[in-house]
């Protein structure tokens, strides 16, 4: 790490780290995976992910470090890091469950809309937006909490009452565990068949999370 890496820092209002949702982040996604009939804008790092995650970390910080003041290094992370969870490198498109039912037939007592909307992408092969989002944003969080420390805060007091503040910018570190996840969305090893869909027992192929090991 360079000195320029982890220079001193002078807080201003500035927030570069955007945990939470914001703004029309749905106009973003452009052509990144499914975007026909009946999908929905998916956070490859969820924002509750996100946020869960820093706040942890912070708390950590705080629970190791009783002195610290822990409104001046929640700014200096958010400062220090630049990296929004509503850009379009954590965005995908996803279908909702009625993709599917307009794909193979209705199982699972899935009702269809009305109007049915024309002509859903039948190539389609991503898992289900909300199907098991719970898990995914869990696991998701874990994958987070192990990347704060490289932002390697300090909060130096020295005796003429002056503070000095210093961090990395771990947007990367953050960036590549929501590519790690894309990664785990997008795999090819799942077939969403006809035969898989209409068994009644192959539901776990069509959820976001867990992921295929393998």
């Amino acid at each position: 790490m360079s000195d320029a890496d982890h220079e001193e820092v002078v807080l201003n209002d500035e927030t570069n780290l955007i945990t939470t949702r914001q703004g029309n982040y749905r106009a973003k996604v452009g052509a990144q995976g499914y975007i026909g009939a009946e999908h929905q804008v998916h956070h490859v790092l969820p924002c509750g992910s996100s946020n869960k995650s820093k706040e942890y970390y912070l708390e950590k910080l705080q629970k190791d470090d009783p002195e610290i003041d822990l409104g001046l290094a929640k700014k200096l992370l958010e400062q220090t890091t630049h990296w929004d969870v509503n850009e379009t490198p954590n965005l995908i498109g996803l279908p909702t469950r009625v993709v599917y039912a307009l794909k193979f037939g209705t199982e699972f007592g899935i009702p269809l809309p009305t109007p049915i909307p024309i002509n859903p992408a039948v190539s389609c092969n991503l898992p289900i937006h909300l199907w098991n989002h719970t898990g995914y944003s869990k696991a998701a969080k874990l994958l987070l909490d192990d990347v704060w420390a490289e932002a390697k805060l300090k909060i130096e007091k020295h005796k003429d009452g002056k503070t000095t503040l210093s961090a990395t910018d771990i947007k990367d570190a953050i960036q590549g565990v929501s590519d790690d996840l894309r990664d785990g969305i997008t795999t090819t090893t799942r077939k969403r068949t006809k035969e898989a869909w209409r068994s009644g027992n192959n539901r776990e192929i069509f959820q976001i999370y867990p992921f295929p090991v393998g």
